[in-house]
């Protein structure tokens, strides 16, 4: 009867890493980097909510890949963001602001400011990608946080047409930390 084939560890003469110890599985934002490889080596679509200290973030994940994250501080909003780029400024915000509420926040800021003539998309799209890189940063900066990963089918997930990697996002959240 033939071999098994080696496993692609083995073949490359790679030895896989022993577990980390208890102290390191105890961390919040180990666990978090654990969860976010393992939905993307599983292709995993769904919402992947964080919560820290009372502020909750939302990751949506689609085939493994983080494509947009809502909630978290409100410093972390696109309109700060985009003012804080010199994208915009407090005065339009404050317009798009109040456009939202009177349409009832039924539109994101994005759509809102694209809308008004006042953001391209491009831009939009550019700020977005930022914004994912930032909000999932901090996810990893809080002390205490827990998280739960909650399957769902890509209809329900937000619609984008950007696909995120997942380890230069968690790079980026490790080097500030």
């Amino acid at each position: 009867s033939p071999s098994e084939p080696p496993e692609p560890s083995q073949a490359a003469g790679v030895v896989p890493a022993p577990e980390p110890s208890l102290a390191l599985l105890r961390r919040s934002d180990y666990r978090l980097v654990r969860t976010l490889l393992s939905l993307q080596h599983t292709r995993a679509s769904g919402a992947l909510r964080v919560d820290a200290e009372g502020v909750l973030t939302v990751v949506y994940v689609r085939d493994g890949h983080p494509v947009f994250v809502e909630g978290g501080l409100p410093a972390d909003s696109l309109g700060r963001l985009l003012v804080q780029r010199g994208t915009i400024s407090e005065a339009t915000l404050a317009q798009v602001e109040e456009q939202r509420m009177l349409m009832q926040g039924r539109l994101r800021f994005g759509d809102v400011a694209r809308r008004m003539g006042v953001l391209e998309t491009e831009a939009l799209r550019a700020a977005l990608h930022d914004q994912l890189r930032e909000k999932l940063a901090r996810c990893l900066h809080w002390e205490r946080s827990q998280h739960v990963f909650v399957p769902q089918d890509h209809g329900f997930l937000p619609s984008t047409d950007s696909i995120y990697q997942v380890e230069p996002v968690l790079f980026a959240g490790i080097t500030r930390h």
